[in-house]
Formats: C-alpha cells, sequence, structure tokens
C-alpha cells in the first residue's frame, strides 16, 4: 500500500516537470549569528532609561576589564548622588548577565551597537518603552566620580578596607578626611568597625597600579548609613 502510494507521488513529479511546471527541494534555513567576541563588546554603553517614578534612569555600564563591570545610574529630578554598583558578569551567546545568575541580576541582550535590558527571566520587555543602551565613547575615567554604593568597610588605626556588595575584589582605602569621618560616625561602636561592618557610603575610585596591573583604591566621602542586612 505505501509502496503503491509512493510510486504515485513519483508519477505527479514526473508529469509536473514534464508540463513545464518547476518544481524545486532547496530549504532554507535561517541565518545563525555567532556569539559576539569578548572584543566586540564594548567598554561603555549610556542612556536614560524607562523609570515608573521619576523622569528616566540615566544609566551608564563600564565593562573594566574581562569579567568586571561597574553600572551607575542617575535618578533624574530625584536624587542627585548617582547609585554605583560593582559586580562579575558572565556572557552566553548574546545575552550578557550582570551578578550573579539569579533573580537579582541584570541581564542585557547584546545588539551590534547597543545592548538591550530583558526583564528578570531574560526575556525583551514588550512594552513599547525604549530599554536600550547605546555604545559611546566613554568618558574619562566614569568609576572615579563620587556615587552611592553599599559595602563592607574596615577601618583600624586609620588604615582600612572597602570591599563593594557583589565583588570579590578588596581595595584599600585613601587615608583622609574620609576616613576621619567614618571613625567619627562609629565613634561609639570603634571595636565593630575594627571587625567590619556593611554600610551605604559615597565613594571614589582611583586608579592605581601595582604588581598585577591596573587596580583601584577607595576614596571615601562620607557614610551614609550603617546596614544591618549586609549587602541584601
Amino acid at each position: 500500500m505505501q509502496r503503491t502510494h509512493f510510486m504515485a507521488l513519483l508519477a505527479l513529479g514526473w508529469l509536473a516537470c514534464n508540463d513545464g511546471i518547476e518544481v524545486t527541494t532547496d530549504i532554507t534555513v535561517p541565518e545563525t549569528r555567532a556569539a559576539i567576541s569578548l572584543t566586540e563588546l564594548a567598554s561603555y554603553y549610556a542612556d536614560t532609561l524607562p523609570c515608573a517614578s521619576c523622569e528616566g534612569i540615566f544609566t551608564e555600564l563600564a565593562i573594566l576589564d574581562d569579567s568586571t563591570y561597574f553600572l551607575s545610574e542617575s535618578y533624574i529630578g530625584e536624587q542627585s548622588q548617582p547609585l554605583g554598583s560593582f559586580g562579575s558578569f558572565s556572557r552566553e551567546g548574546d545575552i550578557l548577565t550582570l551578578g550573579a545568575a539569579d533573580d537579582s541580576a541584570r541581564r542585557f541582550k547584546i545588539m551590534e551597537d547597543r545592548i538591550v535590558q530583558l526583564d528578570k527571566d531574560g526575556s525583551e520587555m514588550i512594552t513599547g518603552l525604549d530599554y536600550s543602551l547605546e555604545q559611546t565613547t566613554q568618558p574619562d575615567n566614569p568609576v572615579t566620580r563620587p556615587f552611592l554604593t553599599n559595602g563592607f568597610l574596615k577601618i583600624e588605626k586609620n588604615q582600612g578596607i572597602f570591599q563593594p556588595c557583589g565583588l570579590s575584589k578588596i581595595w584599600e582605602l585613601i587615608s583622609d578626611n574620609g576616613v576621619k569621618e567614618a571613625n567619627r560616625f562609629f565613634a561609639k561602636q570603634a571595636a565593630k568597625l575594627a571587625e567590619g561592618v556593611f554600610v551605604r557610603a559615597t565613594i571614589e575610585l582611583q586608579p592605581a597600579t601595582d604588581s598585577t596591573g591596573l587596580t583601584f583604591q577607595v576614596k571615601l566621602n562620607s557614610v551614609s548609613e550603617q546596614l544591618a542586612t549586609g549587602c541584601q
């Protein structure tokens, strides 16, 4: 039965060819774009992202090296001091993930000249709003401007370190008025400060060079508050 059906199909094909009807078996395969390489990933993206309660969030993403990013967010019309965060990024295909791959991670789709923010599930946001950051010229030392961030602070005898939340790197504090201000802020908790506390602080990063290459020292401007829940 199946053989009879197959022969009938062959016969129809032969008749079509002889009747001047062109029969083709070409199949178009969709082009697959290879994952963007690290050298194609720009070092700086910026633009204003939508905001539900303000005029917009001016967002800057700087790729510092092959694993570390710095994200700065300024809430237009609401806050003069930008919020900054550090961490490690990962890339799978054309998806860039900032931080740990969980619900708190920020995800972007890498395009040719921009990146587009995705939702927490890694899907495109269909809202009619523009969630893209454009690839643009990086300003001089984008991480050296004052910004608010959370991190682990430890100071003992005017020598201190700061570890931003989301980053395994620990940076030395520049011993200046900022260290003195932190000591005054924790005047009644000097022992606690010597052990280390989680804080929200305004800092600047100062590039430095050591035997491992480019690194940073932290200039502490002020401590805003102590965080009871650590980096959470």
